[in-house]
């Protein structure tokens, strides 16, 4: 898919519209990879699929108490993206990700001894920067 250090988006489009034959099948620990693959800037944005987006939007919402933080990291930064984030409902992020992060906060002041408190906050920052980019986050979140 590279030739001469240029990614040709054609090909990377060509993959993904296959993917989404496939997505309906596709575990959680599946579309965990896909989000990380996808989150991570090689591709044009908006040459995503929007089938492909929903796809993973379902899976997060399905499996959102399943994510820990580092992984649902991955899904918010695709999600907030510009070309991307139209095609993610506001609910997902003020009813989905706004009561997840709430937990984390909450779950990290109890067991605050026994975690990594870096990694801690590598994670929650990557979420919470996603919700206040998407241009979603209530008022709660910052009170």
């Amino acid at each position: 898919l590279i030739m001469d250090n240029r990614t040709d988006q054609g090909q990377y489009k060509a993959i993904l519209t296959k993917l989404v034959e496939v997505m309906d099948t596709a575990s959680r620990t599946a579309c965990f990879h896909i989000a990380v693959a996808l989150s991570r800037d090689l591709i044009d944005f908006e040459t995503i699929p929007t089938d492909l987006i929903y796809m993973l939007y379902l899976n997060a919402v399905q499996y959102i108490d399943q994510y820990n933080l580092s992984e649902l990291s991955y899904f918010l930064l695709l999600f907030s993206a510009p070309a991307v984030q139209e095609q993610v409902p506001k609910e997902f992020w003020t009813n989905c990700v706004e009561p997840q992060l709430m937990q984390a906060l909450d779950d990290f002041n109890a067991h605050r001894d026994e975690l990594e408190i870096s990694y801690f906050l590598d994670d929650f920052s990557r979420c919470f920067m996603s919700l206040v980019v998407s241009g979603h986050a209530s008022d709660k979140v910052w009170t």
